[in-house]
């Protein structure tokens, strides 16, 4: 091939791919069988003389990179880990306390100008959140090496105003690679990369084709850049927790003793962060080494226990044409798992699940709203998250006789009713 621009031809023996007068960057990648890039090398190869880059000197180049970069990897130990899926059979457990809770519903509260979100000290954002069993107080600081200041404030109030759903797969995420059976290293910590997030989210990577054969291709910057941003915002949490119910275990067989207690930590905290390099010298997170903070470790482990079993379609379900059954899928996660605990139905007002998960009614047109609900509980019906559900007695007899116009609020007061199955499948661990 002669890619002469006066057209003559090459030397024998030669095979020029680039003209004498430019020049050509080369970029190696090392890729996992998963299709992750693991690592890459880069080069720019200068033509020189007059029979500017050929076939013979650039694979030599390639082959020299690649080499490299072998035994860098090699050296370093594999430094992106193999992830061994948190999901087994499409389900696996997370933690369920109330500091899990109240972080889940101030994802919510970001965009809530009026019940969300508050200035806390030094105007750090703050966000309560309260149940009868205590309260929890949800605060994003600055690293402690940081002096705090109106700008570091202001910064801490752009992520809080970033909180999406894609936050919360994140959280369910991390803290069900955390609980997996050795998924932990000796010191306690778990490695998690932006790849496995997006499987477990069911995002596609970018697929290419190379003749018949078509092969994974890693995802796209973008969506790992995402993820990125994620774990950066829920790493700034911290958690405290106020006057929260806990058991201390006593000896023989009596009961534990019934206790409030009150303390604070970090939400988790990132020990170690693995970048991806690119050709024009750019980096973005792509693997995190981090650990759960106690507000959530000392509830995994009896008395104290409280886990749920997550089904992996609650991660995987569209984060903007399926937000009802997204949040109302990670809702019924936690709470019906406590009823089935204490073998009671669980009840739950409608208005107080909108309320909670920020979901907002069309009140131009409520018959879309109800509709939309209606078809989200079915679909966690189906999916397996909840074994079934219906309205209450109370509450049919409050449709029948809703007006005509101006319902939404009658139909908002109305209970919704979640059985407790006696056959419901165990959570490993769990006394209840």
């Amino acid at each position: 091939m002669s890619d002469d621009p006066k057209g003559a031809a090459p030397e024998k023996g030669i095979t020029r791919v680039v003209p004498a007068s430019a020049s050509l960057s080369i970029e190696v990648r090392l890729i996992s069988d998963s299709g992750t890039v693991v690592a890459t090398e880069s080069a720019v190869i200068e033509a020189g003389g007059d029979q500017g880059i050929t076939a013979a000197r650039l694979t030599g180049v390639a082959r020299g990179l690649a080499d490299a970069l072998e035994a860098q990897h090699v050296e370093q130990g594999s430094r992106v880990p193999s992830i061994p899926s948190a999901f087994a059979d499409s389900q696996c457990l997370i933690p369920s306390s109330l500091a899990v809770q109240g972080v889940i519903a101030s994802l919510y509260a970001g965009q809530d100008s009026e019940n969300g979100w508050r200035n806390g000290e030094g105007n750090m954002p703050a966000f309560d959140f309260a149940q009868k069993q205590g309260a929890v107080r949800i605060l994003m600081r600055p690293e402690s090496n940081t002096p705090p200041s109106q700008a570091i404030a202001d910064a801490l109030w752009s992520q809080v105003r970033q909180f999406s759903d894609n936050d919360g797969d994140v959280l369910l995420a991390m803290m069900a690679q955390a609980m997996g059976v050795g998924q932990t290293d000796a010191d306690g910590a778990t490695w998690i990369t932006a790849s496995a997030i997006l499987d477990y989210r069911g995002v596609q990577p970018i697929k290419k084709r190379e003749g018949k054969a078509l092969y994974r291709a890693g995802h796209r910057t973008e969506d790992i850049a995402e993820v990125a941003a994620c774990v950066g915002r829920l790493s700034s949490q911290w958690i405290e927790l106020i006057a929260v119910e806990t058991r201390e275990p006593r000896q023989g067989k009596r009961q534990p003793k019934v206790m409030r207690t009150s303390y604070e930590s970090k939400l988790l905290t990132v020990d170690e962060v693995i970048r991806q390099g690119e050709l024009e010298g750019r980096q973005h997170p792509v693997a995190w080494r981090y650990r759960l903070g106690r507000c959530i470790t000392e509830f995994l482990s009896a008395p104290n226990r409280q886990v749920a079993r997550l089904m992996q379609c609650v991660l995987e379900y569209d984060p903007y044409r399926q937000s009802f059954e997204k949040r109302l899928g990670r809702y019924f996660t936690i709470h019906h798992r406590i009823s089935v605990s204490y073998k009671t139905p669980l009840r739950r007002k409608i208005s107080g699940l909108f309320d909670e998960l920020r979901l907002s009614p069309d009140r131009r047109n409520p018959s879309r709203t109800r509709d939309r609900f209606e078809a989200a509980m079915n679909q966690l019906a189906t999916d397996g998250i909840l074994p079934s559900w219906r309205y209450t007695d109370d509450a049919k007899a409050r449709l029948v006789a809703l007006p005509a116009r101006g319902w939404l609020a009658g139909w908002l007061a109305c209970v919704v009713d979640i059985p407790a199955p006696h056959d419901a499948l165990p959570v490993p661990g769990d006394a209840g």
